[in-house]
């Protein structure tokens, strides 16, 4: 039985856990971040420390309490120009530098929670993978945003 996509639906907090591998070096990581599920299978996502947001859809498993996410973030080069002389303010310069495509399967623990894996990769501006890129190995878990009133 494939998840009910009603349950899946609204804003959850997020918290990953993983390794980042580039030119063959592996380095640890900790994020968090705020993900939100539409009614038509969209996915917003933000997390911290990053300039740019995740845009994608999601998907029922194929397992009970099962879904899939896939999502992609176009990262920017940002370049900042620092002034020679004061008075002067600093230039900021971005241009396209890759996309990063999440994908993640992930089931419930409780109706207000869920545990998976994640992968990434980099693909260039024509979505093809780029051999050698930064990847990502994650765990993720997520805990429902609940509204908590005025006092």
């Amino acid at each position: 039985m494939a998840v009910r996509s009603d349950r899946i639906l609204g804003t959850w907090f997020l918290a990953a856990t993983g390794t980042v591998t580039l030119n063959e070096q592996q380095r640890p990581f900790a994020t968090h971040g705020i993900m939100t599920f539409t009614r038509d299978g969209g996915v917003v996502e933000r997390a911290e420390r990053r300039v740019e947001a995740g845009i994608g859809v999601w998907e029922a498993g194929d397992e009970e309490d099962e879904f899939r996410v896939m999502f992609y973030r176009l990262r920017e080069k940002l370049t900042v120009n620092v002034p020679t002389s004061l008075p002067a303010s600093l230039e900021v310069s971005q241009v396209f530098g890759a996309i990063e495509r999440v994908r993640s399967t992930i089931r419930f623990t409780s109706d207000d929670a869920f545990a998976g894996t994640s992968s990434g990769d980099t693909l260039d501006d024509a979505a093809v993978l780029i051999q050698g890129g930064p990847t990502f190995q994650a765990t993720v878990s997520g805990s429902r945003l609940r509204l908590i009133r005025q006092p």
